[in-house]
């Protein structure tokens, strides 16, 4: 199976190739993502949300027919619409979006992960497990806006506002939740420490049993209809889906991260803010579960973060063997909260999540996976 095949790689890799930046394996690296955009570009029928992206895009006029109406009838976004309908024009077949899909949104996540982790082909196998799925096969306009909100970190932190606040013009016309990014310049620097992890706990409660009486007295009434109905239905999810898997994985383990972290005295306190926000939002999801989607936006620092942590650990491991052994059970266990997720059985059905990737299907032999399900 592909999956284990991929999986054998990164283990190889982070076993190996564990050491600090070379050439040798900057050219692995390449590899290896070139292997992952690969899967995602030309895979055949896999993601609820892409299944019908796609069937969308087979409505889309070519950009030499796009009408203002198209935009007024839609409830997507203009640059979401336009890029669909460029690359309509080229082709007629959706596996040309995803290959620009997937090429551009993860080849922005690749680079910020290989500047910014200290071992890059950790930080990778993380993406890899937690948001890969979700940003390639999912949350495909999302995921175009996360990209834009990453190519535009570098002016944010050298406080060039203005060029900055294009980038978010850009994700927002992608993406409606790209709006949080307009306010993080005015979100002051935290550090991160035992204070603001009692702090977070705080909101998250004060937030979980005051939502359902904020729900009750919340006048929606004015805002337009698919506005209204993704609050009802995440309305719902929100008070049906709370269990067990979503107060661990939305707030045991991000504690755990932080406790971990903070005890770190080399670690990139620039990321404190990002990985703040992600954590604060990941609370709240447990209330109301499209708050997750605003975490996504800064997941790439939690990433980076966790990697940090792993590599501090190897740093007093001398022996070459014991410390790539631990590199791997380290990662491992912080990948095990998210792939977790794909044994949880769907809501009103029979079927598993991972039931959504597998088996895998390309384009080459275009075979639906018989068990899929909207």
């Amino acid at each position: 199976m592909i999956y284990v095949f991929i999986f054998l790689i990164f283990f190889v890799c982070i076993f190996t190739l564990n050491s600090n930046k070379k050439k040798t394996n900057l050219l692995f690296y390449i590899i290896l993502c070139f292997i992952l955009i690969f899967i995602v570009a030309f895979r055949y029928k896999i993601g609820n949300d892409s299944q019908i992206y796609e069937d969308e895009f087979k409505k889309y006029p070519d950009i030499f027919n796009l009408h203002i109406s198209t935009f007024s009838y839609s409830n997507y976004q203009p640059l979401w619409i336009i890029l669909n309908s460029i690359i309509r024009t080229i082709s007629p077949n959706f596996v040309f979006f995803q290959i620009f899909q997937s090429i551009f949104v993860n080849t922005v996540i690749f680079s910020f992960l290989y500047k910014y982790s200290k071992k890059p082909f950790i930080s990778l196998f993380l993406y890899f497990s937690l948001y890969f799925y979700f940003f390639n096969c999912e949350t495909l306009r999302e995921s175009l806006s996360v990209a834009v909100f990453l190519l535009s970190f570098k002016y944010l932190e050298r406080k060039k506002y203005f060029v900055y606040y294009i980038y978010c013009i850009v994700g927002l016309l992608f993406h409606i939740e790209a709006i949080i990014l307009f306010f993080i310049p005015l979100i002051p620097r935290v550090k991160i420490n035992k204070r603001l992890i009692i702090w977070l706990i705080i909101i998250a409660l004060i937030f979980f049993f005051s939502f359902n009486f904020i729900l009750k007295y919340l006048d929606i009434s004015n805002f337009s209809d698919i506005i209204q109905y993704k609050f009802h239905v995440y309305s719902y999810n929100a008070s049906n889906g709370l269990t067990p898997y979503s107060i661990v994985v939305n707030g045991f383990f991000p504690v755990i991260v932080l406790i971990l972290t903070i005890k770190r005295k080399k670690r990139n306190i620039q990321f404190d803010k990002y990985v703040f926000l992600y954590v604060l939002f990941l609370f709240l999801s447990i209330s109301f579960g499209i708050l997750s989607r605003l975490a996504s936006y800064f997941i790439v620092f939690y990433i980076i973060y966790i990697t940090d942590f792993i590599s501090s650990v190897n740093v007093k491991i001398r022996h070459p063997f014991i410390r790539g052994l631990n590199a791997i059970i380290l990662t491992a266990f912080f990948s095990i909260q998210f792939i977790s997720w794909f044994y949880i059985k769907k809501p009103s059905s029979n079927f598993k999540n991972y039931d959504m990737i597998m088996p895998y299907h390309s384009v080459f032999d275009e075979k639906k996976n018989s068990t899929y399900y909207y």
